[in-house]
């Protein structure tokens, strides 16, 4: 199997879809989950033709050993037409075996972005850790730095009170019933403001935020966001301006059956 993208350059009269992976693209066939699509500039040295940013989209794959994961992108310089992976060892990238990582170690990003000179940084769930990955050559390597506190697990106790008490729980694949492991998604974490700043954004019971001013090298210590007593799943997060920022999640009181 692989993974369809669809563009339209006509306000969606008409669909160009296009593959990552197969055997159209030289690859083996590829099968991903969580896909997520983000676009910028080229950063010096990257040429595009036909189109002036570059795409990138970046996915989970579950591996043979299941439930593990390992993350795999690719990026489009002609607009979408294809998409080829940037280095095809993809060695820097995050992967479930490397140390640290339990046996069922799950590794899966959220939306990337781009900064104006054509650096990414793509933020990584690496086996209950956000990492953040910062990239200056179009995805071909990317150097990673741990999110302070920035964790991404479900809290056992609390999974077997809802299992318990939460309709639509019990019995859920892969728990996805469940509120407390709502907290693992997110439409989009990361964003940066017109001075450079780089916000985080992550669910554990509360929404917390952490900021990077060097670029994704180190980052603030954790800022509780949403209301005590309120469990946020679904949060994503904007910037603009210098500090300016904007959040959303959907709000869920702690102990509520709803």
């Amino acid at each position: 199997t692989t993974n369809p993208i669809g563009y339209s350059d006509d306000e969606g009269d008409t669909w160009h879809v296009t593959r990552t992976g197969g055997a159209a693209n030289g690859e083996p066939d590829t099968l991903g989950d969580m896909g997520t699509i983000f676009v910028g500039p080229p950063p010096a040295g990257t040429r595009t033709s036909g189109y002036p940013n570059v795409v990138y989209t970046c996915d989970f794959s579950p591996r043979a050993s299941a439930p593990t994961s390992d993350v795999q992108c690719w990026r489009s310089l002609d607009g979408g037409q294809s998409f080829r992976r940037p280095d095809r060892a993809n060695a820097t990238l995050p992967r479930a075996t490397a140390p640290g990582c339990a046996a069922d170690g799950f590794i899966f990003p959220n939306r990337g972005l781009v900064a104006p000179n054509g650096t990414i940084y793509l933020p990584v769930s690496r086996c209950g850790q956000w990492v953040v990955g910062v990239s200056t050559d179009a995805g071909v390597t990317f150097t990673w730095s741990p999110v302070t506190g920035a964790v991404n697990v479900s809290d056992p106790a609390v999974l077997a009170e809802q299992r318990q008490n939460t309709p639509g729980c019990a019995g859920s694949v892969a728990d996805a019933g469940c509120p407390e492991v709502f907290q693992v998604y997110g439409q989009q974490r990361l964003a940066m403001d017109s001075a450079g700043t780089l916000y985080f954004i992550w669910n554990y019971h509360r929404l917390m935020m952490s900021s990077s001013s060097d670029g994704g090298r180190s980052w603030s210590a954790p800022t509780p966001m949403s209301l005590p007593g309120m469990q946020a799943v679904w949060s994503s997060i904007a910037a603009r301006g210098p500090g300016e920022i904007g959040l959303s999640y959907l709000g869920r009181s702690e102990g509520s059956t709803d």
